[in-house]
C-alpha cells in the first residue's frame, strides 16, 4: 500500500536443522529441556515443572552449541517453550522448529500471533499453565519409545511437507 513491492514468507523447516540422529541412538532420558534466558515470569513456571520433573530437566540460558546441543536433540523428549513477554508474543519458529526436525515434542504458550499458532498447530502441544506443561511433560515421559518415534516422525514429515 506505500509502493513497496514485498513478499512474505513464513519460517519453516530447513533441511540443515535436521541433524540426521539415528532412533537407536536416542536415549530420550530427559524429560524437559529450556532453553533461553530467565526472567521471573519464566523462572516462576520452570521452578513449578522442576519440582515435578526437575532431575530429568536442562534449562540452558546459552553456550550449547556443537556436539553439547546434538546430545542436547538426542537426549530430549520435550522442548518446553515459554514466552519472554506477557503480551505481544510470537511463536518462537527458530526455537522450536529444530526440536521438531530432532524428534523433540514441543510444549508451548499459545502466543499472540494467530498465524503461527495455526501453522504449527498439529505439531505443537499447547499449554497454558505450569500444570498443562508438568502434565503433557509426564504423558510422553512415559510413552513407550516406539509410539513416542512414531509421534515425533509424524510431526517431523509434517514441517518438512508443510511448513517450507
Amino acid at each position: 500500500t506505500k509502493g513497496i513491492e514485498a513478499k512474505f514468507f513464513p519460517l519453516g523447516y530447513s533441511s540443515v536443522m535436521d541433524m540426521q540422529i539415528k532412533k537407536e541412538n536416542c536415549i530420550k532420558d530427559i524429560s524437559g529441556t529450556f532453553i533461553g534466558s530467565i526472567n521471573e515470569k519464566r523462572r516462576n513456571i520452570l521452578q513449578k515443572i522442576a519440582a515435578e520433573h526437575g532431575k530429568n530437566m536442562i534449562v540452558a540460558t546459552g553456550g550449547i552449541w556443537g556436539d553439547a546441543y546434538k546430545n542436547v536433540y538426542e537426549k530430549t523428549r520435550t522442548c518446553i517453550n515459554i514466552h519472554y513477554y506477557q503480551e505481544n508474543t510470537i511463536l518462537e519458529a527458530t526455537r522450536i522448529l529444530p526440536f521438531i526436525a530432532n524428534n523433540c515434542i514441543v510444549i508451548t504458550e499459545k502466543s499472540d500471533d494467530r498465524f503461527y499458532d495455526n501453522m504449527y498447530s498439529s505439531v505443537v502441544d499447547f499449554a497454558n499453565t505450569p500444570e498443562e506443561f508438568i502434565n503433557i511433560i509426564r504423558k510422553y515421559t512415559e510413552m513407550d519409545k516406539e509410539k513416542y518415534f512414531e509421534e515425533t516422525e509424524r510431526r517431523k514429515k509434517y514441517i518438512q511437507n508443510n511448513c517450507n
